[in-house]
């Protein structure tokens, strides 16, 4: 289907809304019942009656369930020989959406939806046993917050005979969910700084790992056994959320001021890129998960801003702890350094400062102190110089004393005191000469 100006069986198609590997997905019309759907084309199973089949039979399955977290099925047929099943139409956003877009929204509800979402799968799977994967882009929030399971695996479950199977399956896709919708991170990102996130996660909220444990984790002994027992242990926790976000505050406040001391300490010292990193981009959560001003008071005790915040302070602390690790000659150069060039050792400390420049290139202290001594050397060397140059002065007005060029002499040693007021040896040699001109011409 190359556009969208037609209809697709009795649905006025208004716009294309998405597409995924089942096949496009548009918003439609009913006219007749005066109300818009959702209409996925699935492409690709033209021809395959085995799972065309399986797909009306799913559809047929997910049509007789009545949950107010799963879609409602209102149609399904063919169109060009592909089929088509419309549902009804939920206007919002979707999970996978929000999770990209790191949108905030508040941690409370957020516990909720994902209890919504449990509880739509684990009356599905004791209707119609779906075992289908269930990810974030197939689960939309509406306007009024609530969860819809938008696909249960169509076409794709598999109807294995171990219920349980199924079970598991759900609970797996519940702990993900919950685990990307926290985190904005899907778990099997499996980076170093995700490994890191979920290390600090566990000690800033054990309750809630141990949530995600049993959710996600390997034991299955240690499992939930349904999707209802893990519904009902969100929603304990949701309600205990606002003491755990009063204890959390504290610690984030102490955290914060442990690296503003590490920032005023270290920046003194010149350490310019010792913080440039993402992770120490921490003084504004409301950039990490765009928040608007407006929402900015709720979300300084909002549980899981705090919680946020609290993992990347301690990811840009223990970033900085390594870096100073290694800065520590860095320290004793510079060190080594500021006492020789207050010392007047300008030579050496351009030398010291060149070994620091060499491990750490942009450190501006280092950079002013070598600026510092170049300008003290060249002004000794102007220093020197000028003396070099009155000392040549004296040497050729004294020669002229010698053969009695009295006028001569005079005029060297006046050009010194004009240049050198008050010099003494310039000032000695010129009453000298006054004095045996003087005894010159009285003779």
């Amino acid at each position: 289907m190359s556009n969208t100006s037609h209809t697709i069986g009795k649905y006025v198609i208004e716009q294309k809304l998405g597409h995924s590997d089942l096949g496009p997905l548009y918003l439609g019309y009913d006219s007749k019942l005066d109300r818009r759907v959702a209409i996925r084309v699935y492409e690709g199973i033209q021809g395959d009656e085995a799972l065309q089949h399986r797909l009306f039979a799913d559809a047929r399955a997910m049509a007789k369930l009545d949950h107010p977290n799963i879609v409602r099925i209102w149609d399904l047929d063919l169109y060009e020989n592909q089929p088509y099943i419309a549902t009804e139409f939920i206007d919002g956003e979707g999970l996978e959406t929000v999770i990209e877009k790191k949108l905030f929204i508040p941690f409370a509800q957020k516990i909720h939806i994902v209890t919504q979402i449990c509880d739509g799968l684990h009356y599905a799977h004791g209707k119609a046993n779906f075992h289908g994967h269930t990810t974030s882009r197939e689960i939309r929030i509406d306007s009024e917050g609530k969860a819809k399971i938008l696909d249960l695996g169509l076409g794709r479950a598999d109807r294995d005979s171990k219920p349980d199977t199924g079970c598991t399956k759900h609970i797996l896709c519940a702990g993900t969910l919950l685990y990307e919708f926290l985190t904005y991170v899907h778990p099997s990102a499996n980076s170093e700084s995700d490994q890191s996130l979920l290390k600090i996660l566990s000690a800033s909220a054990p309750e809630l790992c141990e949530i995600l444990d049993r959710a996600m984790g390997r034991d299955q002994n240690h499992r939930f056994s349904t999707c209802l027992e893990f519904a009902e242990t969100l929603h304990i926790f949701r309600r205990a959320s606002t003491s755990h976000a009063q204890a959390l505050h504290s610690e984030v406040a102490r955290l914060g001021t442990e690296l503003d001391h590490y920032r005023e300490r270290f920046g003194a010292l010149g350490f310019v890129g010792l913080f440039d990193s993402p992770l120490s981009d921490v003084d504004s959560v409301d950039e990490d998960m765009n928040i608007t001003t407006a929402l900015s008071d709720d979300v300084a005790s909002d549980y899981g801003a705090l919680l946020h915040r609290h993992v990347r302070l301690e990811q840009s602390l223990n970033l900085l702890s390594e870096r100073l690790k290694g800065s520590l000659p860095v320290v004793q150069l510079l060190k080594s350094g500021y006492e020789q060039f207050k010392g007047g050792e300008f030579d050496n400390c351009q030398k010291t400062l060149q070994d620091l420049l060499n491990i750490s290139p942009r450190h501006s202290l280092a950079e002013r102190l070598v600026k510092g001594c170049q300008s003290a050397i060249a002004e000794r060397q102007l220093k020197k110089d000028h003396e070099n140059r009155l000392k040549l002065a004296l040497k050729h007005a004294r020669e002229a004393v010698d053969r009695e060029q009295f006028s001569r002499a005079l005029l060297v040693v006046n050009r010194i005191l004009m240049i050198e007021p008050g010099h003494p040896e310039a000032s000695s040699l010129r009453d000298t000469v006054i004095s045996r001109s003087k005894l010159m011409k009285n003779s």
